[in-house]
């Protein structure tokens, strides 16, 4: 047991933690990833999921392009945010409910200053 508590204290010694913080995940999962395998499985069933949700459920894309786009206040893109997070996860609500209601992101610009 000692051994185990010695080897999970050694990946996070300073070594491991600046091997991470200086974003080499890969490199951290090759040297200290085996000595967590509840951790491993957590992140291959993770990683094997599909990306189809913006497919399945019908979500463009333009309004999260329009949350990386640049050129915007600090207070504009965290306002452009949060509209993006509450306009999909209506949409995933409503197509959960069977409710279609035709509204395409492209006519709505959150940043529209007209009502």
């Amino acid at each position: 047991m000692q051994e185990h508590v010695k080897k999970i204290k050694h990946s996070w010694t300073n070594t491991g933690c600046s091997i991470l913080l200086d974003g080499m995940p890969a490199q951290w999962w090759s040297l200290y990833g085996t000595q967590y395998p509840e951790l491993q499985r957590f992140a291959i069933r993770i990683l094997s999921q599909t990306c189809d949700g913006a497919t399945k459920y019908g979500l463009q894309r333009t309004m999260a392009e329009k949350v990386l786009s640049k050129g915007r206040s600090h207070t504009e893109q965290q306002l452009l945010s949060d509209l993006t997070s509450v306009h999909y996860n209506l949409h995933l609500q409503n197509s959960q409910l069977g409710v279609e209601n035709g509204i395409v992101a492209e006519e709505i610009d959150p940043m529209d200053d007209r009502k």
